[in-house]
């Protein structure tokens, strides 16, 4: 298991969470469960499609503290794990 803390300012900008270095596991923000992921076998060879998760926008502090908690079964440190805005996400312009 793995805990950090991270703020959110003003943007409602579309926020994702890259887990980069894990393998597969589950996701919470702030306590309620966000999704599994699968990105890696314990070997660590990248397996598409998907190597980004969406986190909405109602389940964020604004202008406080949020929690990530992530559990990976084979022991992957999140240290090249990011949270990214991306504005350009297609599927969910307006």
């Amino acid at each position: 298991w793995w805990k950090s803390v991270f703020k959110v300012g003003t943007v409602h900008a579309p926020l994702f969470i890259e887990p980069t270095g894990m393998t597969k596991g589950q996701i919470y923000v702030p306590g309620v469960h966000l999704c599994r992921y699968f990105v890696a076998p314990g070997a660590g060879k990248a397996v598409p499609p998907q190597s980004r998760y969406f986190i909405p926008d109602s389940r964020l502090h604004h202008g406080r503290d949020n929690t990530i908690m992530i559990f990976d079964e084979h022991g992957a440190a999140p240290s090249r794990a990011r949270l990214v805005y991306d504005v350009d996400a297609p599927a969910l312009r307006a």
